[in-house]
């Protein structure tokens, strides 16, 4: 089980709930909620254990959880699959679940509480680290905090207009990894 190669065990963790999936077409599915499931901190599909795990670093959890998949992570399948991956790992800017992204200005804590020692234990494990969490998490002034904090090297999809990471659900079909200059 993934879970039980990272040196970081979610579930020693007081408030949250390790849940595992039985998803077609995955050997494993899992996510890391808090206890009310306000926020997902993990969240990890696999298909092949014998090939590296990708991870991501998105905006925000919506519906996704260690047994449903939503149009974001049926991408972030996808895109791991083309680049040779066997299986994602994803966190977020911020962990509070909601499919409407612009209502994290009114939550009094969109990040959570634990959100930043998941982020922190996940890219000490990782590989590669995609930040994908696309134009939306610099509204919130996120995401140079988290860069700073997790001090890796990071990957896009491919880069919006603007510079920031595009989104895995508004990348083209067949995408590769470049490494991101997160500087500019």
């Amino acid at each position: 089980m993934l879970l039980d190669t990272w040196a970081f065990d979610p579930r020693d963790v007081d408030g949250v709930v390790v849940e595992l999936g039985d998803i077609d077409g995955y050997t494993e599915a899992g996510a890391v909620l808090s206890e009310d499931e306000t926020y997902r901190y993990l969240l990890w599909r696999v298909w092949d254990p014998d090939k590296p795990t990708l991870t991501y670093i998105m905006c925000n959890p919506s519906v996704g959880r260690g047994t449903k998949n939503d149009r974001t992570l049926d991408r972030c399948t996808s895109i791991a699959q083309e680049n040779g991956y066997g299986g994602f790992v994803a966190g977020n800017l911020f962990a509070r679940r909601t499919p409407h992204h612009e209502t994290l200005s009114e939550d009094d804590d969109p990040i959570g509480p634990e959100n930043d020692r998941f982020l922190q234990a996940l890219c000490a494990e990782a590989e590669t680290v995609v930040a994908a969490w696309g134009g939306i998490g610099e509204k919130f002034g996120r995401p140079e905090a988290v860069v700073t904090m997790l001090d890796v090297e990071f990957y896009v999809i491919h880069e919006n207009r603007d510079g920031t990471p595009r989104h895995p659900l508004y990348a083209k079909q067949h995408v590769g990894l470049t490494r991101w200059n997160c500087d500019s």
